[in-house]
């Protein structure tokens, strides 16, 4: 299937479903992002995925709210409004299984990544703990 707009030569990334043939380059990805993180969980999550783009991880938690437990798009690529559209793919899709929040954790060792999820939608302070906070993100999507 060809991934370009019509008429205007630009790919049209391919969003879907990582299957377990896809766990190894995603943990390669999270490894050389975060070497010193153990346990990186994706064997539990449900994973939506980017070719050699990147991809957005999630849980449920106690059947109410999905939780991100990763998000990744690769370095030479950020910058780009990728991780934004990806962002607003999630949340769309959230939206369309029923969901009006997710739970997104911001370690406090990196919180420029709470900085760049305001640009998404509303956001509250949901909780805290010694290495996280985390926020309820609505998902209904801004255009931006």
């Amino acid at each position: 299937m060809d991934s370009r707009f019509y008429g205007t030569g630009q790919v049209v990334p391919v969003v879907r479903l990582a299957t377990p043939a896809d766990i190894p380059q995603l943990r390669q990805w999270l490894d050389e992002e975060w070497p010193e993180e153990e346990g990186d969980g994706l064997d539990e999550t449900t994973t939506l995925m980017v070719d050699d783009v990147g991809f957005v991880s999630w849980f449920i938690k106690d059947d109410l709210f999905p939780v991100v437990k990763h998000f990744y798009i690769r370095p030479s690529l950020r910058q780009h409004g990728i991780g934004q559209w990806l962002a607003n793919i999630f949340l769309r899709t959230m939206r369309s299984l029923g969901y009006g929040r997710v739970i997104l954790p911001v370690p406090k060792s990196r919180p420029y990544i709470g900085t760049a999820a305001m640009r998404m939608g509303s956001m509250e302070r949901y909780a805290e703990d010694e290495h996280n906070k985390y926020f309820l993100v609505s998902t209904e999507v801004r255009n931006v």
